[in-house]
C-alpha cells in the first residue's frame, strides 16, 4: 500500500501498424482529392515507440496515508488470528503431553501390582512346598497374576497411542521415541475470578476489534475518493515510422502533464459503499458484545471445571493412600496366616485401582487447568495462579 504514494517509473515500448481514413473522410478535403493526379489512397503505417514514463501522486484527498493505515490494522489482525492459532495448538500439545505422563504413570502402576502378584504367588508356591497351603490357593495366585497380563497389555498400548499423537502434533515421526518428565510437583492454586478476569487476552477479542478498526478505516479510504485526486505524469521517449529513425534527436516525444480528477457524481455508489461498511461495523460491534459473552461463560466454566477436578484428584489421592495401607496390612496379615488369600487378593485389587484412579484425576486436573488457561488466551506455561505458587 505504502508503494502507492511513491513515483512508478516504467519503461515503455511497442510497435503498431495502423491504417486511418480519417483524411477521406473529411468534406473539407474532398475537393483537394480530385486534384490530386491518380487519386489518394490511405495505406498502413508501421510507428516504433521507445519511452519512460514517470507517474507520482500530488494529491489523493487522504486516501494514500488511510490505506497504510488499514493496511497495518490487517496485519495486526493476522497477528491476532496467527496467536489464536498458536494457543489451540498448545492446548492440544499440552493436553497430548499430559495424556501421555498419565499413561506411562498408569503402566508403571499396572506393573507395580504385577510385582506385587508375582511376590504373592511365590509365598504362596513356597507355603505349598512346606504343605502349609492348598492347591486352590497356589491356583488362586496363579490366576490374579494372570489377570494383571492384559491391563498390562493395554496400558503398554495407550502409552504407545499417547507418544504417537503428541509426536504428530509435534510435526514428528510417530515412530519418534519421545522421552517427557513432568516439571509440576502440585496442582495450582485456584485464584478468584475477579483475579482471573484481570488476566484475560483473548486474541480472538482482539481480532474482532480490530476487524472494526478496519471498517472504520475502510470508510476513510472510501470518503477519500470522493475527493479530487491529482497526478503527475511525465513521459520522455522517441516515436518514428522507421526503426532506423528511433535513434535520431529528431523524433523525440515528450509529454509532462498534471492531471485533476474529481468524480463529483457517481450515481450514489460510495455512499451504498459506505452505508454497507457501516452495517458491517454495527454486526462486528454485536458479534464482539456477543464474543466477549461466550469468553466470560467459557472462563466460568474452565474455572469450575478445574475446581472440580482438582478436588476430585485430592479425593483421589487420598483413597489412593488408604488402599495402600490397606493392602500393605493385608499382605502383612497373609505372610502371618492371620488372613485369608482373597483378603490379600481385593486389597491389592483396590489398590490398583485407586492408584489408576489417583493418577487419572491427577492429570485430567492438569488438563483441566491448561484448558483454563486457554480460556483467559495464555499458553500452557504463561501462569494464571499466585505468583508466589511453583
Amino acid at each position: 500500500v505504502a508503494a502507492d504514494a511513491y513515483p512508478q517509473v516504467a519503461l515503455v515500448g511497442g510497435w503498431s501498424q495502423a491504417r486511418n481514413p480519417a483524411l477521406l473522410n473529411s468534406p473539407d478535403f474532398e475537393d483537394f482529392v480530385d486534384q490530386i493526379p491518380g487519386g489518394f489512397e490511405p495505406r498502413s503505417q508501421e510507428t516504433w515507440d521507445a519511452a519512460i514514463e514517470v507517474t507520482q501522486p500530488v494529491y489523493s484527498g487522504g486516501k494514500v496515508r488511510a490505506s497504510i493505515e488499514l493496511a497495518e490494522v490487517v496485519a495486526a489482525i493476522a497477528d491476532a488470528q496467527i496467536d489464536d492459532s498458536q494457543l489451540d495448538t498448545a492446548l492440544a500439545t499440552a493436553e497430548a503431553f499430559y495424556q501421555l505422563l498419565a499413561a506411562e504413570r498408569s503402566l508403571d502402576v499396572v506393573a507395580a501390582q504385577q510385582r506385587a502378584r508375582q511376590a504373592s504367588l511365590d509365598v504362596v508356591e513356597a507355603r505349598y512346598e512346606l504343605g502349609d497351603a492348598t492347591e486352590l490357593e497356589r491356583l488362586r495366585g496363579r490366576s490374579a497374576l494372570a489377570e494383571v497380563a492384559p491391563e498390562l497389555a493395554r496400558a503398554e498400548g495407550e502409552v504407545e497411542v499417547a507418544r504417537s499423537r503428541l509426536a504428530s502434533l509435534l510435526a514428528l515421526d510417530p515412530t519418534t521415541s519421545i522421552g517427557v518428565v513432568s516439571s509440576v510437583d502440585k496442582l495450582p492454586e485456584m485464584v478468584s475470578h475477579t483475579e482471573l478476569d484481570k488476566t484475560v487476552e483473548r486474541p480472538d477479542l482482539i481480532d474482532l476489534a480490530l476487524q472494526i478498526d478496519a471498517l472504520e478505516q475502510e470508510s476513510v479510504v472510501t470518503r477519500a475518493e470522493q475527493r479530487p485526486q491529482v497526478d503527475f505524469e511525465l513521459l520522455y521517449g522517441r516515436q518514428a515510422r522507421l526503426i532506423e529513425d528511433i535513434e535520431d534527436p529528431l523524433f523525440d516525444n515528450w509529454r509532462v502533464a498534471l492531471t485533476v480528477r474529481w468524480e463529483f457524481f457517481d450515481g450514489g455508489r460510495r455512499r451504498a459503499e459506505l452505508a454497507q461498511l457501516d452495517s458491517r461495523r454495527e454486526q462486528a460491534t454485536w458479534r464482539l458484545r456477543a464474543r466477549e459473552d461466550a469468553v466470560a461463560l467459557e472462563i466460568a466454566e474452565a474455572r469450575t471445571d478445574y475446581r472440580a477436578a482438582r478436588a476430585t484428584a485430592e479425593a483421589a489421592d487420598l483413597a489412593a493412600e488408604v488402599a495402600r495401607e490397606a493392602s500393605r496390612v493385608a499382605a502383612e496379615s497373609f505372610q502371618l496366616g492371620v488372613a485369608l488369600q482373597a483378603d490379600l487378593l481385593d486389597a491389592q485389587e483396590q489398590e490398583i485401582q485407586a492408584d489408576l484412579s489417583a493418577v487419572r484425576a491427577y492429570y485430567d486436573a492438569l488438563i483441566a487447568s491448561t484448558r483454563l488457561s486457554r480460556a483467559l488466551g495464555k499458553l500452557p506455561t504463561e501462569p494464571w495462579w499466585e505468583e508466589n505458587h511453583p
